[in-house]
């Protein structure tokens, strides 16, 4: 059987409005604390202008006199008008046009051929067997207001087509294409995992020696937790190292951004408390972004290279991954070519994205298009196809369970136990092809 695997990243955002816009959904200005929930029914129409009061990341407070906004029920705006700290004096509301919906400048979609073009359309209009359930790619977009979205199909260990759909951010009509960067999050993790095993392979890395006889310009602090059982790569790798911090929100463009060492330490300006270990190591699992922290660390100590420098160099420059990178901030060179980041309310970050010096644990750009190239790598390695980054011998135990007991509220479903493998979650071990 021919196995498909569908890569996909959604835009849940765009760029941030100027000093005196402001960009969201009409529905969202019945959310305040004093709007009137029949506010969106109404219409602007002479009288006194209604105020938006916002807060300190531009989410509404309250406006005073809602007779505004009949005209535009549960419609994407931009609201422009005179702001003043936190009151924005609203003079004029403008219909943005849906995602999908828009023209689009510098498209350059692919030509595919009849056959893909069929497999497409099955994508972009639900390939599922229940008639009643058909919904289609375009209209889900504007139901959940985001932006752009792009799609990789990997069929048969190719990349059988890549596609974008959408803008890359509200305010401009750039097509999202198969090669616009999108921030990756935590899959961050996993190449940054198959990085550091190469490293492993090149004699740099151990996978089972204490970690602080690779640092070297920082240690992990010993304590009560680590008298017998020690921090290891292998346990970084599969989340039973004992550390702690599961999530970094990053830093808004322009503010102060911390050393990694700093945020090691838990030191100013960092915002995330210090790494440390808070459980014996090996005797559970828990998620932890803190102890990829350390791995990046390591890998940096161990080659004295620049984190990016490095993973272009032992990952994306022997795959093709050319539209990769862990640089932060980004380069305005790579910027140009980046998705806006867009809250679910459609409401956009300000300032585009945050940044992340926390690179290994959620600092990746990347495509869908690059993500199949890995994933493909890892496959055919697995079959012994394939040596460009990892041996079969070193794949093998990437995908070989390390813990087998994974926190139901990690996996988001009670009924399921999921496995462990070394920068990877394992699903059902009776089917070795699947994992992600």
């Amino acid at each position: 059987m021919r196995r498909r695997i569908l890569i996909l990243l959604m835009l849940f955002g765009s760029v941030a409005g100027a000093e005196n816009k402001w960009i969201g959904y009409v529905s969202d200005l019945t959310c305040g604390k004093q709007v009137d929930a029949d506010c969106n029914r109404r219409c602007i129409k002479g009288g006194q202008p209604p105020v938006l009061i916002l807060d300190d990341t531009d989410e509404i407070l309250s406006i005073t006199n809602p007779d505004s906004l009949k005209h535009y029920p549960g419609q994407h705006v931009e609201v422009a008008g005179t702001r003043i700290d936190q009151q924005l004096t609203i003079d004029h509301i403008s219909v943005l046009p849906a995602a999908g919906n828009r023209p689009a400048h510098s498209q350059t979609q692919p030509e595919f051929d009849a056959e893909t073009v069929k497999n497409i359309n099955r994508i972009e209009n639900s390939d599922t067997p229940i008639p009643s359930f058909k919904l289609n790619l375009l209209k889900l977009m504007q139901v959940y207001r985001v932006p752009g979205v792009s799609i990789a199909l990997i069929d048969h260990y190719k990349i059988a087509w890549a596609k974008g759909y959408g803008v890359t951010d509200w305010t401009t009509a750039d097509a999202v294409t198969p090669r616009t960067l999108f921030m990756a999050g935590s899959v961050a993790k996993t190449p940054a995992a198959a990085g550091a095993l190469y490293l492993v392979e090149q004699g740099k890395l151990s996978l089972d020696e204490d970690v602080n006889k690779t640092l070297k310009s920082w240690k992990l602090p010993d304590n009560e937790f680590t008298k017998t059982e020690k921090v290891t790569l292998r346990r970084i790798l599969s989340h039973t190292s004992g550390t702690g911090i599961h999530f970094f929100p990053g830093y808004a463009v322009g503010q102060q951004l911390p050393s990694l060492i700093q945020v090691l330490d838990g030191a100013k300006p960092a915002n995330t408390d210090a790494i440390r270990v808070e459980s014996i190591p090996g005797s559970g699992w828990h998620y932890s972004g803190g102890g990829v922290l350390i791995e990046q660390q390591m890998m940096i100590d161990a080659t004295r290279k620049p984190f990016p420098e490095l993973m272009s160099q032992v990952l994306f420059n022997k795959i093709g991954m050319n539209d990769s990178t862990y640089e932060q901030p980004l380069p305005a060179a790579r910027a140009a070519h980046a998705a806006t980041g867009t809250y679910a309310s459609g409401k956009p970050v300000r300032g585009k994205w945050h940044v992340y010096p926390e690179m290994a644990a959620g600092g990746l750009w990347t495509t869908p298009a690059d993500l199949a190239r890995f994933t493909i790598e890892i496959a055919l390695s697995k079959k012994g196809k394939s040596n460009r980054i990892l041996s079969q011998s070193m794949t093998e135990q990437m995908l070989t369970p390390q813990w087998k007991e994974v926190s139901e509220i990690a996996l988001g479903n009670k009924q399921h136990v999921d496995q462990m493998g070394l920068g990877f979650f394992l699903g059902d071990t009776t089917r070795p092809d699947l994992f992600g």
